[in-house]
């Protein structure tokens, strides 16, 4: 079962962060250029895993300080990386459930990297808007997940994963560009884009911006 990584067997608990760490320097070296930073100071990083996009996204921002929203189990794992990358006084954790832990705020900048395509419709429309509710006016928020188009066929590599996701976890899917725009939409967020993230990468990057 999936808790096993996520608390329930610390030792399976620290490889699996260790290795979502992994996975995540290659993807977040190709996304951190594609964000719009400029200014910002406060960044949540919703289920943020190992803090690894967190503290990418401090180092290439020299006044940004982010903070990981993440199970206890996960972000105990992740204060050793951060400090590993001697990031500590940069990117703080907060042990929580996002599904219910409060976003508090105002933030300039929320994050959902690779979060999203393990819940439910109703729970994404939830966060977005409660995200919304947490930023500053003007505050940006980004999506980076895996996304296909309106047929839910395509791009393949999209599919084949929304079928893996199918199959092993109770609400795992992948949702289209489409549906991620409603959801931004309905909580109120402008500004409202997506773009594919540089090859290999399959991964959609969507944005959006509180009015």
């Amino acid at each position: 079962p999936p808790s096993i990584h996520l608390g329930d067997d610390p030792e399976r608990t620290r490889r699996f962060v260790q290795a979502m760490h992994g996975r995540a320097l290659g993807i977040g070296r190709a996304v951190v250029p594609m964000l719009d930073l400029g200014g910002a100071r406060r960044l949540l990083d919703v289920g943020g895993g190992p803090g690894t996009y967190a503290v990418l996204m401090a180092q290439a921002h020299a006044g940004l300080h982010g903070t990981v929203l993440d199970l206890p189990a996960i972000v105990d794992v992740a204060r050793e990386l951060i400090a590993g990358a001697g990031m500590e006084a940069r990117v703080s954790t907060r042990p929580g459930d996002y599904h219910t832990a409060p976003f508090e705020g105002p933030w300039d900048v929320l994050t959902f990297f690779g979060v999203l395509h393990q819940e439910p419709p109703e729970v994404i429309a939830d966060l977005m808007r409660r995200a919304h509710a947490a930023l500053k006016p003007g505050g940006r928020l980004y999506v980076l997940d895996l996304m296909t188009d309106d047929t839910h066929a395509h791009p393949a590599f999209a599919a084949l994963f929304a079928l893996n996701m199918a199959l092993t976890m109770e609400h795992g899917w992948v949702f289209s560009e489409r549906e991620m725009a409603g959801w931004l939409a309905a909580a109120g967020f402008g500004g409202i884009g997506g773009r594919p993230v540089p090859p290999p990468m399959p991964h959609v990057l969507m944005t959006a911006r509180k009015s």
